[in-house]
């Protein structure tokens, strides 16, 4: 009887669209499901009611938004799922499975819990629910700025449109989501084509006109914005002679007119006005901009000038809407925040909130990224406008979201909730369901969304006009500015003659350099560029390198190595250059020493191997930057307080050393033995799993060696060195080192463990990742977001990482020397890394001098000693005091068999692993043991077991993945 109502209620429902019919038929199948006993119904009627309950609660949901009625939901379909009753071939079982999955990855969006899109991403894959499922690789892409996730997403996208295509527009959620991934991956990587294809999907979409109007205005938005990102990479860069392509000017008044419809219409929500306002606003600085080279190239083409219709029609709405918002005058050019630092600040919480208010659902991560990226070019604006002082307190507020997100911290989200404020999410979810409250059926009555649809359209909305000034005052107490005064102060604690930010820009680049003695000075780099040729060369080099999955050598690959010559010749010409010639002048003695801060992309770059050729008396050869200047690193000139705090424990011939875990790096486990017996026999040696006298790497153990017992976290060991394998991501906290049996010692479990930087003025150790691509994350490229920085942030007193992919062997034998100048020599760290590195490149020099110009190429390659960089605490002369640039004389080259044969077990390089996450289902990890016929398991996470990470039964074998 009760079922018989659910389906009465349920049918009505979906003709008249009466709320209280859905909750009364929900109510009778809860009842008839509850009171029907499992010996009462055979398992075709139960699964017919189950059905039918999920459906009542489902769509209760998406009238609602109800948190409640989402729990409801998922434990519904959990217990459903787990039943008995259910065969495990059952067309029931997918169907659910792919449901359960949509509804974790909403209560994702709710709740922004990693765990929630993980699970939900493997579900919808297991049920094969393409649309949502390319929802839920965007999500991670958002969530954790992962290539590898935007790559699926397009791929998912592309299958489920495939699959939906037909008259009845089936196919038009999906292919909106499509066009967003692509758009994402456009302008990652400077891809037009991606763009292109983004704008026809979305002009196709507006063919179905009886879509609901806020449908309508937001595919409208998306349309002009894919106009605007073709536009913006067909054009730019560009010189004074380039000739706009007439596609491309006609894609950027277009995309004015889209915007313009969305902003007149009355119908539109006010919400979705503001993003196409933001929009049009872009479009009219790119048309100024093309209009500047026209009259630079004497080329005043008139039928395209700012003064059309279109755009004196676009300057009259964005005028109105200014007036009409009680907006204050925003900037427009550099030249109006000359003698103005309130103007100044203002513009920098303005550009901070419309980061937040226009992207509620991206993560702390993306959004710090965004905030940092908006300040760099407003730093920009300042150096333009003489304003040095205000471009380091612009420049280093942005650093500061992002070097905190980057530790795992939401600066904003944390004091907007301290604030008592609604979250940016919240606000989100609000705007969804206000904007899709009324007319949310299509004409046929049917709700005109499904779920992974809201996910998809609430991600687009900017906030509500009444979350902006309380932003400004949250992102107003962020972080603390250092003045020139504390950076001089740093420097001098930490042997430093200067700090030196650098910004590309779209026109011109600077460095902004703060000297020991507190002055600032900028300079300006004409080459500096965002899309310079080579520094775009070598971006996608490395990126395919590292989204190709495959063991491939990077100093033996030909076209990686090429694009590094090329960037280091471009750094030499566009940055290195200038600023050496400066310092020299201004009366540094001996060799300067120099902390660069490199943003966005540019942290990619080796800038202690820019080079150039010199003549010498055995001819022309290469001559780089670090033979005349001493590199150190920072993700922010804040980040040197850290290790003006710190010191290092005196070496006592005691050390962490984690030796190949995973035994497939011959010259790796050379390596490490070699440091273990020499230098640090009196610590800890930890190898892989097994192996006869060996303590498994696992993290555990690893960590309980790092620091001492509880209670008195200061370091244990004065070194920690890793020879293994790395995992870098986009997110620090999700990077991770390789142990044992796949085993991960990741970020966040350092930062939550170990306790070095928790003392104040305290004791660090140094510690070095020698794996590869440690110092730069797995996207975007920004130091700030590396393993490296990380562990400053945990309370290292220095940090040596690498930039790429390095080769196994020339790595065991720089890690050879850099330790013996470390224990021998007695130089500091980064004194040691310089010399090392200095010793590979005179090897080279000496090995090759005098042969053929083909034999010298080594002499001038850096791919084999350039990667590694150092962070933190590295210099022992006080300021003034000079380094000397000679080589140390070292002991005789070691030799052993992993140096001089060819290995057999393994590539032969310590590659950064970008796979995807280990494990058939993130939400039941299970870890067993290695040994054949023991039947030990334990539960555990992704990264490691929960309880113990070696089998009790067969102590010296860490646990590996069920």
């Amino acid at each position: 009887m009760y079922a018989s109502l659910g389906y009465s209620c349920l049918a009505m429902y979906e003709r008249s669209v009466e709320p209280d019919l859905l909750d009364r038929a929900a109510a009778a199948l809860d009842d008839a499901l509850s009171l029907a006993g499992s010996g009462e119904r055979n398992p075709a009627e139960w699964a017919e009611w189950t059905g039918a309950f999920v459906t009542a609660l489902r769509l209760n949901f998406e009238r609602q938004g109800s948190l409640t009625h989402l729990e409801r939901l998922i434990t519904i379909l959990t217990r459903a799922l787990e039943s008995p009753a259910l065969p495990e071939l059952s067309p029931a079982r997918m169907t659910w499975l792919g449901t359960l999955g949509e509804a974790l990855l909403w209560r994702y969006e709710i709740t922004d819990a990693a765990y929630d899109l993980r699970t939900a991403r493997a579900f919808l894959g297991r049920a094969r629910s393409f649309a949502a499922l390319a929802a839920a690789h965007h999500a991670e892409y958002l969530r954790a700025s992962d290539l590898r996730a935007l790559d699926d997403a397009v791929l998912t996208a592309v299958a489920a449109v495939r699959a939906a295509v037909g008259p009845d527009g089936a196919h038009l959620p999906v292919a909106f989501e499509l066009a967003q991934c692509l758009l994402a991956r456009a302008g990652v990587l400077r891809a037009p084509a991606d763009a292109t294809v983004a704008a026809d999907l979305l002009k196709h979409c507006l063919l179905w006109s009886d879509q609901p109007s806020e449908t309508l205005a937001l595919q409208t938005v998306e349309y002009g914005r894919s106009l605007l990102t073709a536009h913006d990479l067909r054009t730019f860069p560009a010189t004074a002679h380039d000739e706009d392509d007439p596609h491309s000017v006609h894609a950027l008044d277009t995309a004015a007119m889209a915007l313009i419809d969305v902003l007149v219409d009355p119908r539109f929500h006010e919400r979705v006005k503001t993003r196409a306002a933001s929009f049009l606003e872009r479009a009219m600085a790119l048309a100024t901009e093309r209009m500047a080279r026209a009259e630079r190239r004497d080329q005043r083409d008139y039928g395209h000038s700012t003064e059309t219709e279109v755009w004196r029609r676009a300057r009259a709405v964005l005028d109105e809407r200014t007036t009409s918002h009680g907006r204050p005058h925003r900037p427009r050019t550099p030249a109006e925040l000359r003698n103005n630092v309130e103007a100044i600040r203002d513009e920098m919480h303005h550009r901070a909130v419309e980061v937040v208010m226009g992207h509620p659902g991206s993560g702390p991560v993306e959004q710090a990224r965004l905030v940092a990226a908006e300040t760099d070019v407003l730093a920009r604006w300042c150096l333009e406008a003489g304003e040095r002082h205000a471009a380091l307190e612009v420049v280093e507020s942005g650093r500061a979201v992002l070097t905190a997100a980057a530790a795992g911290a939401d600066v904003l989200g944390a004091r907007i909730s301290r604030l008592g404020l609604r979250s940016p999410r919240g606000q989100g979810l609000d705007t969804e369901l206000a904007v899709y409250s009324d007319g949310s059926t299509s004409e046929s009555g049917v709700p005109h969304r499904q779920l992974s649809e809201i996910v998809r359209e609430q991600r687009l909305l900017p906030l509500p006009e009444g979350m902006r000034e309380s932003l400004r005052d949250v992102f107003n107490d962020v972080a603390s500015v250092p003045t020139p005064e504390d950076i001089s102060e740093w420097c001098g604690s930490l042997g430093i003659d200067a700090v030196v930010h650098l910004l590309a820009g779209r026109h011109c680049g600077w460095a902004l350099v703060v000297h020991r003695d507190g002055h600032i000075t900028s300079l300006r780099l004409p080459l500096l560029l965002l899309h310079s040729p080579e520094l775009v060369s070598f971006t996608a080099a490395h990126n395919e390198q590292l989204r190709a999955g495959e063991a491939v050598n990077p100093p033996a690959d030909s076209s990686w190595r090429k694009a590094l010559h090329g960037v280091c010749d471009w750094a030499w010409k566009a940055a290195i250059r200038e600023l050496y010639e400066h310092l020299t002048a201004v009366g540094i003695e001996g060799t300067p020493r120099v902390v660069v801060i490199p943003s966005g992309t540019l942290g990619l770059v080796p800038w202690h191997a820019a080079r150039h050729r010199a003549k010498t008396l055995g001819g022309w050869e290469y001559r780089f930057a670090i033979e005349s200047m001493a590199f150190s690193y920072a993700p922010s000139a804040h980040a040197l307080s850290w290790y003006t705090l710190r010191a290092f424990l005196p070496l006592t011939g005691s050390g962490v050393v984690v030796v190949d875990p995973t035994r497939d790096l011959p010259h790796a486990r050379q390596e490490g033995e070699d440091l273990y017996r020499w230098y640090y026999s009196k610590g800890q040696r930890f190898g892989g799993s097994g192996e006869p006298g060996s303590v498994p790497a696992t993290p555990r153990a690893v960590l309980s060696a790092l620091s001492d017992p509880v209670g008195n976290p200061a370091p244990a060991y004065p070194v920690a060195h890793f020879a293994c394998h790395a995992r870098s991501r986009a997110l620090a906290a999700e990077s991770h080192l390789v142990l044992a049996n796949g085993q991960r010692l990741s970020v966040s479990s350092v930062l939550n463990r170990l306790r070095w930087a928790s003392q104040g003025p305290s004791l660090g150790p140094l510690v070095v990742l020698s794996a590869c691509a440690t110092a730069v994350p797995g996207t975007h490229y920004d130091s700030a977001l590396s393993l490296a920085t990380a562990f400053g942030s945990a309370g290292a007193a220095a940090v040596v990482g690498s930039l790429w992919a390095v080769d196994d062997a020339a790595t065991a034998s720089l890690m050879r020397d850099f330790h013996t100048l470390l224990n021998l020599e007695g130089l500091p760290p980064a004194e040691a890394l310089r010399t090392a590195q200095l010793r590979a490149l005179r090897e080279a020099r000496a090995g090759t001098r005098g042969k053929k110009t083909r034999a010298k190429a080594p002499a001038g390659d850096p791919s084999y000693w350039a990667a590694f960089v150092h962070q933190g605490l590295g210099y022992a002369a006080p300021p003034g005091g000079s380094v000397s640039s000679a080589v140390a004389t070292l002991p005789e080259r070691w030799g052993t068999s992993a140096d001089t044969e060819a290995s057999t077990d393994g590539p032969g390089l310590r590659l950064p692993i970008f796979a995807s996450l280990p494990g058939p289902d993130p939400s039941a990890i299970v870890w067993r043991c290695p040994v054949a016929d023991c039947s030990e398991k334990t539960n555990g996470d992704m990264d490691s077991p929960f309880d113990a990470d070696c089998c009790p039964v067969h102590p010296g074998n860490a646990f590996v993945l069920a």
